[in-house]
């Protein structure tokens, strides 16, 4: 498999003095893998998501998108930046009063002239795609309806096209399926790995849902108190691994 896409080095974030976040973190992102982060509550999967996409900037360490050195970027070359890794957020944000097209669109407005993309006027091959894709997700029907008239499955569909449509080289996912039910958690999810893979686009997601992650991961890493405890394939996440990630097997009976 060729060179990593994403290669995080000793990385480390505290938000407070001497009270470490992150501890000394390492990871690589492999072409075309689903990597799942697993781990309790507190684990630091959303500070470590957060640090790649630089909505915040780790204590100290590196992380290297395709050679960029994402905590050095600024302005213009973290626009850039941002532009090629695709967010999928826990709570959705999507813009409620917009259609479900609109939403999507959104994903294209990074690559507008700034008065274009302020009223708007998106490129007919634009609207084609995102129109193509909802037809993918199940929504063509809702195409034209406002987001906020969307169940939880429909409206995360929603926001994987929005991601989608910028053309991502890396997608980052932070907890998919958490308000989701047990059956929409599986459709959205098999929804997102189809879609990633025809795209050839790796796939780093954050979540709580173990058996989820054995589904569909390629590979899951576990995280305790800030720094991983396993990075494996799936079949090697025995029952002993997991109790090593959440401190004890109790809630396994």
């Amino acid at each position: 498999m060729s060179e990593a896409i994403l290669q995080i080095r000793n990385l480390s974030k505290s938000y407070f003095h001497k009270q470490p976040v992150l501890h000394d973190v390492s990871l690589d992102v492999k072409p075309e893998e689903i990597l799942i982060i697993i781990g309790p509550s507190g684990a630091g999967k959303s500070t470590l998501m957060r640090c790649i996409n630089h909505l915040i900037t780790p204590s100290s360490g590196h992380i290297y998108f395709k050679g960029l050195d994402i905590p050095s970027l600024h302005g213009n070359q973290m626009r850039a930046c941002r532009r090629r890794i695709g967010m999928v957020f826990q709570e959705f944000n999507l813009v409620e009063r917009l259609t479900v097209l609109e939403n999507l669109l959104i994903g294209r407005l990074g690559y507008m002239k700034p008065l274009d993309a302020f009223l708007q006027r998106y490129a007919a091959e634009d609207i084609d795609a995102a129109e193509a894709l909802l037809t993918r997700l199940g929504l063509r029907e809702f195409a034209l309806k406002r987001a906020d008239n969307l169940s939880g499955g429909q409206r995360q569909r929603v926001g994987i096209g929005r991601a989608l449509m910028q053309n991502p080289e890396l997608l980052l996912v932070d907890e998919p399926t958490s308000s989701l039910d047990p059956k929409t958690s599986v459709e959205v999810m098999e929804i997102m790995a189809e879609l990633a893979r025809e795209r050839h686009i790796p796939v780093l997601v954050n979540m709580h849902d173990v058996n989820l992650a054995r589904r569909f991961a390629d590979r899951i890493v576990g995280m305790r108190e800030g720094r991983i405890v396993f990075d494996g394939k799936k079949e090697e996440l025995t029952n002993d691994t997991l109790a090593k990630i959440y401190g004890g097997d109790s809630w396994m009976h």
